[in-house]
């Protein structure tokens, strides 16, 4: 039986996840097979449509970034990570 795909979409520095290599051990532990996409400004637009696409969960940290969305398939699911000190962003 082939194994749900979560996608952890990683940032740079102002907006990681300090515990992204616990969150990646637990994911496959529970039966996920997980792939971390780190897009910078030199990553192709069509990986980061084909990794999305394929993905059956995305996390990711509240910003522009999580304009990748878009590219999910219907019926995935997307966890918004809200860093701590942003109320305004979950309320919004």
């Amino acid at each position: 039986m082939e194994r749900p795909k979560l996608m952890i979409v990683s940032r740079n520095k102002s907006k990681s996840k300090t515990n992204e290599d616990l969150l990646v051990e637990m994911s496959e532990k529970i039966g996920f097979e997980v792939e971390v996409l780190r897009p910078n400004s030199s990553t192709k637009l069509a990986k980061i449509y084909w990794v999305l696409n394929l993905s059956d969960v995305v996390i990711g940290v509240q910003g522009a970034t999580m304009t990748y969305f878009l590219f999910m398939r219907p019926g995935s699911m997307l966890i918004q990570v809200i860093p701590l000190g942003t109320s305004w962003a979950a309320e919004a």
